[in-house]
């Protein structure tokens, strides 16, 4: 498949029904899990990731806002720092240490002026909604040979470096997810049990 028609099927259905999945709750139920994962396993397993990369604690949003100069800005480094003790701080239920961090940077309406705060989830979810997305980009590895000991962090660098916010394209969303937290998540959640981490 072409990849500008994997990018547009990703960003318009796979992502959405996810996304609709999960309001369902399909982490928490566990007939509904076994409905979706007989249908398609990988939408089963993206749902599980798609929620833990949304919860406050595993998401870090960076933007641009009217009014800011360029110091006042996180730099590429610092928002690395922050990633970084995301990253190296995550439980691993199961042994399951493999990550992926993604990375979603999104556009500025014309003649918009950028003021956004975000302290609220209903206004992120409408800047999500009206804004155009301008990249996405995926990275994937295992915690202890990729970001440990690889280059997944030089790669990741050089991925902020090209999603760093602007006037134009005002908010970067990065998510951070460990693939054993979010299985484990779902799980206790099954038993009707509150995860801890």
């Amino acid at each position: 498949m072409n990849a500008n028609l994997k990018i547009l099927f990703w960003n318009q259905f796979f992502i959405p029904m996810a996304s609709f999945l999960v309001r369902l709750g399909v982490t928490r139920r566990s007939w509904l899990w076994e409905i979706v994962h007989s249908i398609s396993p990988r939408m089963a397993g993206f749902c599980a990731i798609l929620e833990d990369s949304m919860l406050p604690s595993n998401t870090l949003l960076w933007y641009w806002s009217e009014g800011e100069s360029e110091q006042d800005l996180a730099s590429v480094e610092a928002t690395m720092e922050d990633i970084n003790e995301m990253v190296n701080r995550a439980p691993v239920p199961f042994g399951g240490d493999d990550f992926i961090i993604m990375v979603r940077k999104y556009g500025a309406l014309p003649d918009e002026k950028i003021t956004y705060n975000f302290e609220h989830a209903e206004d992120f979810n409408q800047f999500l909604k009206k804004h155009p997305l301008i990249g996405a980009w995926n990275h994937r590895g295992n915690r202890w040979r990729d970001w440990k000991r690889g280059d997944a962090k030089k790669q990741l660098f050089n991925t902020l470096t090209k999603a760093e916010p602007n006037r134009k394209e005002p908010l970067t969303m990065i998510g951070v997810v460990i693939i054993g937290r979010g299985v484990a998540r779902s799980i206790l959640a099954f038993q009707g049990k509150t995860p801890s981490f």
